[in-house]
């Protein structure tokens, strides 16, 4: 005998705002770039930070850093923000921004230093983890709007800054090494 069930109590699930639009996230597209870039450079970029937490960076290399997220920043301007109070996920890269100018600006070698780049590295994991939780809901946005000469002068300021301190950038290097063999563009 079949077994009878109630009718479920649950709410219908609204449609998907994308809904007839499909993305393109293929290797070498705009999306499968920006996606690459908010979850796996950026980590890599954590984990040098890490590497270097105790003696810190040479501004030079900061300034290429900079350039790097501004890029990044920058092409992301034209992603409009989609559900109400969710906000431009660009804001949330501009912090990310200035809280790497923060750890940088941290100087010298000694262990209350280490402990306060430390303690602003943690900041820069969370500031991540805000634009891909927000980057996961803005996925069409993100498909439809990316400035990709933007997203590609990222990467490009990536390989100069990995170009000019290989050693420094471990994490970095073998990001944009991947990026290159899955099929990004430089």
């Amino acid at each position: 005998m079949a077994r009878r069930t109630k009718p479920s109590r649950r709410k219908a699930r609204k449609p998907f705002a994308g809904a007839g639009y499909v993305l393109d996230a293929r290797r070498g597209t705009r999306l499968w770039s920006f996606n690459y870039f908010r979850s796996i450079v950026l980590t890599r970029l954590l984990d040098d930070l890490y590497n270097l937490e105790k003696q810190g960076l040479p501004d030079e290399y900061c300034q290429q850093i900079l350039a790097v997220l501004n890029y990044f920043g920058n092409a992301a301007t034209d992603i409009p923000s989609a559900p109400p109070f969710l906000g431009p996920i660009y804001q949330d890269i501009e912090q990310f921004t200035r809280l790497y100018e923060r750890w940088n600006a941290v100087k010298g070698v000694g262990a209350s230093q280490t402990q306060e780049r430390a303690k602003l590295r943690l900041k820069l994991k969370y500031q991540r983890q805000r634009i891909t939780d927000k980057a996961r809901r803005l996925q069409v946005a993100i498909d439809q709007n990316m400035d990709m000469a933007l997203l590609q002068a990222s990467y490009q300021a990536l390989k100069t800054l990995i170009a000019a301190a290989p050693d420094l950038f471990r994490g970095l290097s073998k990001a944009l090494e991947v990026y290159v063999q899955r099929g990004g563009i430089l």
